[in-house]
């Protein structure tokens, strides 16, 4: 951002507190209308404040103004690339509820600006904690029960962590202020539910296997697929150094692959993401 560029900028701010104010530019007797910096010599000229009107509407035009340079200085040189790492929770579990964990993210993250776009991608690492779900054995047995013969079905109840290794492809685009932008993305998720170590089993029977959640087949998704929208802010530290907060709202495809009415619908949470970037020219 140029001096003289701030100046005008400055120059503006004083003409929207008060239309009446007058530049001197070293003569008393020589008066001039402020239009703008370009009215008057920058090294010589004072503001008269007799008439001032100040409240709260100007502080906070004055104060957006003067923010301004520093976003519109952020634009001036566009990095190569952008990376960094990243790390976030889901801070509320709309629905279902399937767990009771502080589901995390986090990784490193890579941006590529397109003038006002971005293209984005990462490498992250998704805990969703221990997860229940039930497997259908293809087993059956018949009892009598109350003079009446019963056919019972085997099933497994099973707990599973639901850890996966994603690949987003992220799509950002930019407000004008370089701080705020918009994003849309898509996730691939590969399983990785670990060793026999990580799942606990337990054998039981129901009797109609139509009032009760469990799965007609065995096994989860070994590949899912996660949707996010959100909005995105950052704080730019200098020309190398930002950081940025990210709000998402996330959907994640049903992961076992036949399911309950306990595993019937995605899994729709909202999360929040963090991380320090750094830009390469």
């Amino acid at each position: 951002m140029k001096p003289f560029k701030l100046l005008d900028l400055w120059a503006s701010a004083a003409i929207l507190f008060e239309p009446s104010l007058k530049c001197e530019t070293g003569s008393r007797k020589s008066e001039k209308w402020l239009y703008g910096a370009h009215s008057a010599l920058y090294s010589d000229f004072r503001i008269c404040t007799s008439n001032f009107t100040f409240n709260s509407s100007n502080l906070f035009l004055l104060f957006s103004l003067l923010l301004l340079p520093l976003c519109l200085g952020a634009q001036e040189l566009q990095p190569r690339f952008i990376a960094g790492p990243e790390l976030g929770a889901d801070f509320r579990k709309i629905s279902p509820v399937i767990n009771t964990n502080s589901n995390y993210t986090f990784g490193i993250s890579l941006e590529y600006p397109v003038h006002k776009f971005s293209l984005g991608t990462a490498l992250l690492y998704k805990e969703y904690g221990w997860q229940q779900y039930r497997e259908y054995t293809g087993e059956t047995y018949q009892e009598v029960v109350k003079e009446e013969l019963v056919t019972f079905h085997n099933y497994n109840e099973r707990n599973v962590k639901l850890n996966y290794y994603s690949i987003p492809l992220r799509l950002q685009y930019r407000l004008p202020c370089n701080c705020v932008y918009v994003q849309a993305g898509i996730m691939a998720d590969f399983a990785n539910f670990g060793s026999e170590g990580n799942e606990e089993g337990v054998f039981r029977t129901v009797e109609d296997p139509q009032t009760f959640d469990f799965n007609h087949r065995t096994g989860l998704k070994p590949l899912n697929l996660t949707y996010e929208l959100a909005v995105g802010f950052k704080l730019h530290f200098n020309e190398k150094w930002r950081m940025y907060m990210r709000p998402t709202y996330r959907i994640m495809s049903q992961p076992s692959r036949q399911g309950s009415t306990e595993w019937a619908s995605n899994y729709r949470s909202l999360h929040m993401a963090f991380g320090v970037q750094r830009a390469f020219f």
